[in-house]
């Protein structure tokens, strides 16, 4: 609106982009009203919604599915071994 001035970052991306660490977003609505942010972040982004197939034989996404996701993510991005995803499932009990 104000082409004479500095072009502005939104908020969101102020707040994400501080470092490459993934972004998991969780909401108890769909899992595409999460997804939604996903285009305006620069890091890796996971979205969950309470319609997420994520989660094998279909069971419901809870804290301990968001803590596997999370860290699944970071080991994607090679932060931490992939072995940290499975002791969390075994931890779990999500195997």
């Amino acid at each position: 609106m104000h082409p004479d001035r500095p072009q502005r970052s939104s908020h969101l991306l102020d707040c994400l982009s501080a470092d490459n660490c993934p972004v998991v977003a969780v909401t108890g609505y769909a899992q595409h009203v999460a997804d939604q942010i996903g285009g305006h972040v620069q890091s890796r982004f996971v979205a969950l919604g309470a319609d997420s197939t994520e989660t094998p034989s279909g069971k419901t996404v809870d804290k301990r599915w968001i803590v596997v996701l999370a860290l699944r993510a970071l080991a994607q991005e090679g932060v931490i071994a992939q072995a940290c995803v499975e002791q969390a499932m075994d931890r779990y009990l999500l195997q």
